[in-house]
């Protein structure tokens, strides 16, 4: 399986710049397996003329062979911009790894946060058991709790 690495994608890159320009079609004589570099301008008159030296010479391609040319043609066509995609997401998974080694270390300090939370609870929870033990606070007869207003 091909690895589309950043030295593998250039490459083909490479390859398209030097390739005829974009897009390119299959005669459409239905004959032949010509392969052309249409340029957007052209001029209808000159693919019939390439049709008409067809329709003279009588090529004998199989409909398969056909087939594999149109494959040829459109695999051509899309290839520059599925090497882009190709790029735009491999830069995204970069980001997001670099964003989960960020969330994953937030959340190892949030947790040693909460267990260093839940013991501070836990010592708290403790000296209130302590206090109320000794009637000192949470007791509804101890002095502290019923103070009335004039006495606060």
């Amino acid at each position: 399986m091909t690895e589309f690495t950043k030295k593998f994608i250039e490459k083909q890159k490479n390859i398209i710049s030097k390739a005829s320009p974009l897009p390119w079609a299959r005669c459409n004589c239905g004959k032949c397996a010509d392969i052309m570099s249409i340029p957007l301008d052209a001029e209808v008159a000159d693919l019939r003329s390439h049709q008409d030296e067809c329709e003279e010479e009588g090529f004998p391609y199989s409909k398969k062979h056909m087939e594999d040319v149109d494959l040829i043609v459109a695999a051509c066509n899309n290839f520059p911009e599925a090497l882009d995609e190709i790029e735009r997401l491999q830069a995204r998974v970069v980001e997001v790894e670099d964003n989960r080694e960020h969330i994953e270390m937030l959340l190892v300090k949030a947790e040693k946060r909460i267990t260093e939370l839940e013991e501070e609870l836990k010592n708290k929870c403790a000296n209130c058991r302590l206090a109320i033990s000794h009637g000192i606070w949470g007791d509804e007869d101890s002095e502290y709790d019923n103070l009335s207003q004039e006495e606060e």
